[in-house]
């Protein structure tokens, strides 16, 4: 599975999903984070749609603070589950979401 999250300068979940520049991308496997990255959503990337940009990253959770009705419909639209509820330090927020998935 891969998840991304939004992802400030501190390595947390900030509050807006349209003004986080970076998201980080992890892929899980057997209830575990393998392996991540950052991806930045700036500059040159700024120009494609952020779900388009996630799901070309083969996004399929957005686990985040919270989302608009809109931006659900954009992520969902794009393949990508938006999980919202969650803050404080991304990695352990995505650790959290594995573990409900069990």
């Amino acid at each position: 599975m891969i998840i991304a999250a939004p992802y400030d300068n501190m390595g947390n979940v900030p509050k807006s999903i349209r003004r986080a520049k970076t998201f980080k991308i992890y892929v899980a496997e057997d209830g575990g984070v393998v392996r991540s990255k950052l991806v930045f959503h700036f500059g040159v990337n700024k120009k494609t749609p952020l779900p388009e940009l996630l799901s070309a990253q083969g996004a399929e959770v957005l686990v985040c603070r919270k989302a608009s009705g809109g931006e659900v419909k954009a992520f969902e639209a794009a393949g990508i589950k938006v999980v919202p509820g969650y803050e404080g330090n991304g990695d352990r927020c995505v650790a959290e979401y594995l573990d409900k998935t069990k």
